[in-house]
């Protein structure tokens, strides 16, 4: 009985064990709290099996770290099924700093379009203006 016991105890608990975060996902969301995010950007590497959500907080730590290469890298990894609007405001402001324009400026429209507020929107739009005046 008490094997069974134990038995059924282990298979109720694996499907919450194997959906966990991992510990590098755990550091990292940690180190990415206290905005250590060099350490934040190691830890979530660690993770072998990187979701759109683990490649989002890597792009995410090199965009405020001003790597916009490697950031445009892991944000160009994330389907663009799964891209928010977010993901496409930084993008956009990617491309702008890169001066390509005619991208910045349908990247934001394109956040727009998924919800960004029409306020951050135009703001990147006259940016892209002012550039190419």
């Amino acid at each position: 009985m008490i094997y069974k016991l134990k038995l059924l105890v282990l298979f109720l608990m694996l499907p919450a064990a194997l959906f966990s975060q991992s510990k590098f996902e755990k550091k990292g969301d940690k180190a990415l709290l206290k905005g250590d995010y060099p350490e934040a950007i190691i830890q979530f590497k660690n993770i072998k099996n990187k979701n759109a959500e683990v490649n989002r907080k890597i792009a995410e730590c090199y965009f405020v770290l001003g790597n916009y290469d490697q950031s445009e890298n892991f944000y160009n990894s994330i389907q663009e099924k799964e891209k928010n609007s977010a993901d496409l405001l930084h993008l956009s402001q990617i491309n702008l700093a890169n001066d390509n324009f005619t991208a910045a400026v349908l990247l934001a429209e394109r956040a727009g379009e998924l919800g960004a507020d029409p306020n951050e929107v135009q703001i990147r739009l006259d940016a892209v203006r002012k550039f190419t005046e």
